[in-house]
């Protein structure tokens, strides 16, 4: 426990010693048998990122969720435990006494703040611990990541030193430097589920690239990879890009069509929300021509969208339903009708 972040080994002992007395109930319970220690608010985010709380979690929670509203309570925790240890020093209890031992506590989590994604639970693990443990956020990835035909960092070891390459990651430990003629170049280490990689952005490639590059960003990089007589696999960047990014170029983005008694100037209204909100994703429409027919037709690929909830609100108003596919990997046409109301392709 000593090694999660915050914790020393007298918070530790005294968790220990706390637990002896018996088991902790729920989050609450520990805050205010701990609150007579040196409990502070840097333990208990340390505690909640690690999932020493997931015990307490009810089914009806999913663990970022869960995680999230432990992390919103800290301060009513912390302000609980200090009132447990006023009324303990100044000999009082609850108006009706010790809380029952079937007392549930989960209603008292703060509902404020804003809810964990599973991207910050993960963050909040390695943050806590140095590593992840519910999952590698680049999992998320795996199937964009074969797509693109990037390898893996124990496979460069295979590759020739020289080779062209591109490998998938979660930046870590980025180190912008100087050269010695004032230069600003970067260093940074590239992790996958395997492992992790050395990656060097010389001065061009870093002004290109610098207000992309951040820790914990999921990302692809392409380079030259170089392999030393001593030293590990490394490449030497000159390209990167952020795997959300390469995934929402290739969404496939699917406007319903209202039937309407004005069609041009329904789709006058659909193409200017389309050149006001122009993005990476390809456009179809389809509409339902009859119960069990239903006509798609791809747009001019020069008109492409940024898909986002202004746009989609926008698309609302004017009857549009949209929804997000991804990209068909066959080339089949994209204005055949769909019958027995499939969507067809």
């Amino acid at each position: 426990m000593a090694a999660i972040k915050g914790l020393g080994h007298s918070i530790v002992n005294s968790i220990i010693e706390s637990r002896n007395d018996g088991r902790f109930k729920s989050f609450f319970d520990f805050t205010e048998r701990l609150g007579q220690v040196s409990l502070n608010k840097r333990v208990l985010e340390g505690l909640v990122g690690a999932g020493a709380f997931d015990s307490f979690k009810p089914d009806s929670y999913e663990p970022h969720a869960w995680r999230g509203a432990l992390s919103n309570s800290i301060d009513k925790g912390l302000a609980q435990a200090q009132r447990a240890k006023r009324e303990k020093l100044q000999g009082q209890t609850g108006l009706f006494g010790a809380e029952p031992e079937d007392s549930s506590y989960v209603e008292q989590l703060s509902t404020k703040g804003t809810p964990w994604t599973r991207a910050q639970l993960l963050l909040a693990e390695k943050a806590a611990l140095g590593f992840y443990v519910t999952a590698h956020p680049l999992g998320d990835y795996l199937e964009l990541l074969q797509s693109t035909k990037a390898v893996k960092s124990m496979e460069l070891i295979n590759i020739a030193s020289g080779s062209r390459v591109s490998i998938g990651g979660i930046i870590n430990d980025l180190q912008p430097r100087t050269t010695k003629k004032g230069d600003r170049f970067a260093l940074l280490r590239l992790e996958d589920e395997a492992g992790g990689t050395k990656c060097v952005l010389w001065p061009e490639t870093f002004r290109k690239y610098s207000t992309l590059l951040k820790n914990d960003l999921a990302v692809l990089v392409t380079g030259r990879l170089e392999i030393g007589e001593d030293n590990p696999a490394s490449i030497i960047v000159d390209q990167v890009q952020s795997l959300d990014e390469i995934a929402k170029a290739k969404e496939l983005v699917v406007l319903r069509v209202p039937r309407s008694d004005d069609p041009a100037q329904l789709f006058d209204d659909i193409l200017h929300l389309i050149n006001t909100h122009s993005g990476n994703c390809d456009v179809v429409m389809e509409t339902a021509v009859d119960v069990n027919l239903i006509v798609r037709v791809k747009v001019n690929s020069s008109l492409r969208v940024e898909r986002s909830e202004k746009l989609e609100l926008a698309l609302r108003e004017v009857g549009c339903v949209l929804r997000v596919e991804k990209v068909p990997t066959s080339s089949a046409p994209l204005g055949a009708a769909a019958a027995n109301g499939s969507n067809g392709v």
